[in-house]
C-alpha cells in the first residue's frame, strides 16, 4: 500500500501497523508516528521532524523504518540570552563540519558564536571534566563527530526581543537500535562523577524505563548512578522553576515522566567506568515538555521555599512507603554537583547523614510523626528571608513546623510563613529544622536532638551542625572506650569541622556535651 502526504498536523498521533510506502513526510511540532512491531514504514522521499519551545515531533520505531531520502530533526535550542540549552543529536552519524555546512550553512548562521567572521568559535560542545571542568566550544575547523547518546551544551543567536531561541537542524539516520554510552567517575575535578549524555532517538523516552532497564543481569541503569544523585539532571534554560534553580531533577518521585527528543542531561557515575544504555523499548508517545513541567506526585509531599527580594530556592520532602529515613537510591537526590550557591535551601538526611545537600528527600509514611529534618540555608546578612510552603499535598492531621534553634521559635507552616532578617550570613545547616507531628507541637528544649554529627566522605573532616552553648565540648572515643581527642567547640557558629586526618580508619563514638544536653553519634572515619 502506498500513501503520499507532505505534513502531519500538530496534536495527532499516527499508528503504522502494516507495511506502508510514503513520499516526503514532515511531522510538525507535537505530531507523533508509531511504527508498531512487525510493521515497516518506507519513506521514498525525505523525513523531517519539527519542534518548538514546548512541543516536539516524535518518531517511535518499534518496527522498521526505511528512509530513502534525507532525515532531519529541527530541534529547538534556547538562545544565549536565555541561558543556553543541553541537547543531544536526535539523528545519527553526522559530523560537526556537515552540521555547520548543511542547508546552506543554516546552523552556522544560527549558532551563537564569538563574532569572528574568519575563524569563528561556536557555543556548541560537550562537557569536559577534570582539567577544565567546563563545556568545550567547537571551532569551525574542528573534526568532531556528533555522537548518539552524548550530550552537548548549545545556544542560538536569536535575541530575546525576537523570541527565546530557534531550531538547529540535525541530519543523519534514524536511530532504532540500542545505544550504549560510557559514564565515568574520575579521580580529580569538581565534577568527577558527572557525565553529559542525552536521548539518542527522535522520540520521547520513558524515564522509569530508562532507570529500570537492565544493562546486564541484575544491573540496571539506575544502579550504575551515584547513590546520592541517582537521578536525571536536566537544564531548564528558561528558569520557569519557581525554585530559582536552572536544574530540573527527575527521579522516581519528581520531575517529568518523559525525556524529549534531542534532550541532553547529566547523570552521575558510581563507578570509575560503566556503560548506561538506551533502547527502543524506552520510546513512548508524547508531544510536549523538555524538563519544564513537573508531573503530579502520587505521594504526599511538600515543597519548602526560601526567598528574598532577588532569589528563591526550593527543597522537596516526599512521604513514600518505599523509602526510609536514610538514603534511598532513586528517591533521594542531592544538588547538582553537590554545589551550593550564594542563596540556597536544602536538607540533610534524617539518618546516615554524610553532609550531602539533598534537594529531594523521601521517607516512609509510617515515619512521619515526630521526624526532624535538618535544613541548610545560605543567605546574606541583613537581607530579609521568607520560609513558606510553596506547594503541598499532606494529610489533614499532619502539622509541619519550621524550627529556628537559634531564636528558639517554632512556626506552623500549614498556616503561616516564617520571616527573618539574619544578623550574619547564613552558610550551612544547624540552625533550621523541619518537624512533623500529628499533634500540636509543644515547644520544649530540643537542642540535643538537633545536633548533627557526621563525617565528610574522603575529606578527613568531622562535621558538627547545630546551635551550641558556651563551653560545648566534642569528645572522640574509640570502640574500646578510650578517649582519643577532645575539642572545645565554637558556640558562635552553627556549623563547624574538626580535622580527623590523624585518626586511623575505623568506627568512633563522638559525644557532644552541650551544657545540660548530650548528643552521641557513631561515625566512620576513612
Amino acid at each position: 500500500m502506498k500513501h503520499f502526504f507532505t505534513y502531519l498536523i500538530f496534536g495527532l498521533i499516527f499508528n503504522v501497523s502494516s507495511s506502508q510506502n510514503n513520499g516526503d513526510i514532515l511531522l510538525q511540532s507535537g505530531v507523533g508516528i508509531l511504527i508498531e512491531n512487525g510493521a515497516t514504514l518506507t519513506i521514498e522521499g525525505n523525513l523531517e521532524l519539527e519542534s518548538n519551545a514546548i512541543a516536539f515531533a516524535s518518531m517511535v520505531t518499534k518496527g522498521t523504518i526505511n528512509v530513502q531520502g534525507i532525515s532531519k530533526y529541527h530541534r529547538f535550542v534556547n538562545s544565549n540570552e536565555n541561558r543556553n540549552d543541553l541537547v543531544a543529536p536526535p539523528m545519527a552519524n553526522q559530523s560537526w563540519s556537515s552540521f555547520l555546512s548543511n542547508d546552506s550553512g543554516y546552523n552556522a548562521n544560527h549558532l551563537f558564536n564569538n563574532g569572528n567572521a574568519v575563524s569563528p568559535t561556536y557555543l556548541f560542545g560537550p562537557f569536559e571534566k577534570g582539567s577544565t571542568d567546563d563545556y568545550l566550544v567547537y571551532h569551525t575547523n574542528d573534526s568532531a563527530t556528533l555522537n548518539s547518546g552524548m550530550g552537548y551544551r548549545a545556544a542560538t543567536n536569536t535575541p530575546l526581543a525576537n523570541g527565546n531561541g530557534t531550531t538547529l537542524i540535525f541530519t543523519g539516520s534514524v536511530v532504532d537500535t540500542a545505544v550504549s554510552v560510557p559514564i565515568l567517575n574520575e579521580t580529580s575535578g569538581n565534577y568527577k562523577e558527572w557525565n553529559l549524555v542525552g536521548n539518542p532517538y527522535p522520540a520521547y523516552i520513558d524515564v522509569n524505563a530508562f532507570f529500570n532497564h537492565e544493562v546486564s543481569p541484575g544491573v540496571t541503569n539506575i544502579s550504575l548512578l551515584n547513590a546520592n544523585s541517582a537521578a536525571i539532571y536536566g537544564y531548564d534554560g528558561d528558569n520557569t522553576d519557581p525554585s530559582g534553580s536552572y536544574w530540573t531533577i527527575t527521579n522516581q518521585l519528581e520531575g517529568p515522566t518523559a525525556i524529549a527528543p534531542g534532550q541532553g542531561f547529566f547523570v552521575s557515575s558510581e563507578n570509575a567506568l560503566a556503560q548506561i544504555e538506551f533502547t527502543p523499548d524506552m520510546m513512548m508517545m508524547r508531544n510536549s515538555d523538555d524538563f519544564i513541567a513537573n508531573r503530579a506526585s502520587q505521594s504526599y509531599y511538600l515543597k519548602l521555599r526560601a526567598s528574598d527580594t532577588n532569589n528563591s530556592a526550593l527543597t522537596s520532602i516526599y512521604f513514600n512507603s518505599n523509602t526510609s529515613l536514610g538514603l534511598d537510591v532513586g528517591y533521594d537526590a542531592s544538588l547538582f554537583g553537590g554545589n551550593i550557591s550564594d542563596f540556597a535551601l536544602y536538607s540533610h538526611l534524617v539518618e546516615d547523614n554524610e553532609g550531602h545537600p539533598m534537594t529531594i528527600q523521601a521517607f516512609s509514611n509510617y515515619n512521619v510523626n515526630d521526624v526532624v529534618v535538618p535544613l541548610g540555608c545560605h543567605g546574606s546578612q541583613g537581607t530579609a528571608i521568607t520560609f513558606e510552603l510553596f506547594e503541598a499535598e499532606l494529610p489533614n492531621d499532619l502539622y509541619v513546623y519550621l524550627e529556628d534553634t537559634l531564636l528558639q521559635t517554632f512556626t506552623l507552616l500549614n498556616t503561616d510563613s516564617y520571616n527573618i532578617t539574619p544578623t550574619e550570613d547564613l552558610n550551612g545547616a544547624g540552625r533550621f529544622y523541619l518537624r512533623f507531628s500529628n499533634d500540636t507541637l509543644h515547644t520544649t528544649d530540643a537542642l540535643a536532638e538537633t545536633i548533627q554529627i557526621y563525617t565528610l566522605h574522603h575529606q578527613n573532616l568531622l562535621n558538627i551542625d547545630g546551635v551550641l552553648q558556651p563551653n560545648a565540648i566534642a569528645t572522640i572515643i574509640d570502640l574500646q572506650g578510650r578517649t582519643i581527642a577532645t575539642h572545645r567547640l565554637n558556640h558562635t557558629s552553627t556549623t563547624q569541622s574538626i580535622d580527623v586526618s590523624h585518626l586511623g580508619t575505623g568506627i568512633y563514638i563522638v559525644k557532644i556535651n552541650n551544657n545540660s544536653n548530650t548528643s552521641t553519634k557513631k561515625v566512620i572515619i576513612n
